[in-house]
């Protein structure tokens, strides 16, 4: 058995992959809300300040913005979804699209195990389109999966 998982900054789909008809078929989807607000929104007050020697003042920004920050707890429990169904033999093998941004925080999410079934890791993102267009692309594409395992 395969799963997919098209993966953006707000949407997750996971899905089971027939490879003998290649049809998709949606097992979960999660949001993430905090995705579409504004940067203001997702903190609770203004940037600390502190005092310096000229009459400008500082202001503390944080190393990592809030988005990313929501972000990363997305594909957190994305993460833990795709561990929980690995431990239950949902899945033998992972077939990941995301944009690479996104994908990329999910991979280091993932746990040591899941990342070992990853047969690709494709570089688009497939969410907002129909189910059929990703469905084509696998299709299309799967003997050049196949063989090098990258797209």
């Amino acid at each position: 058995m395969i799963w997919v998982i098209s993966l953006n900054s707000s949407l997750g789909h996971i899905y089971s992959y027939k490879l003998k008809n290649h049809e998709l078929i949606l097992l979960k989807s999660l949001e993430n809300p905090s995705a579409k607000l504004k940067e203001s929104d997702l903190v609770s007050d203004r940037p600390g300040h502190y005092q310096t020697m000229h009459s400008a003042k500082g202001a503390y920004e944080a190393s990592t913005s809030p988005h990313d920050v929501e972000l990363d707890h997305f594909t957190k429990i994305l993460a833990d979804f795709i561990k929980k169904g690995l431990d239950t033999h949902q899945y033998k093998q992972l077939i990941l699209c995301s944009a690479p941004h996104v994908g990329g925080i999910l991979l280091n999410n993932l746990d040591k195990q899941v990342e070992k079934t990853i047969l690709v890791n494709i570089k688009k993102n497939f969410v907002e389109e129909d189910e059929s267009v990703l469905s084509n692309y696998l299709k299309e594409n799967w003997w050049d999966i196949i063989r090098s395992n990258k797209i």
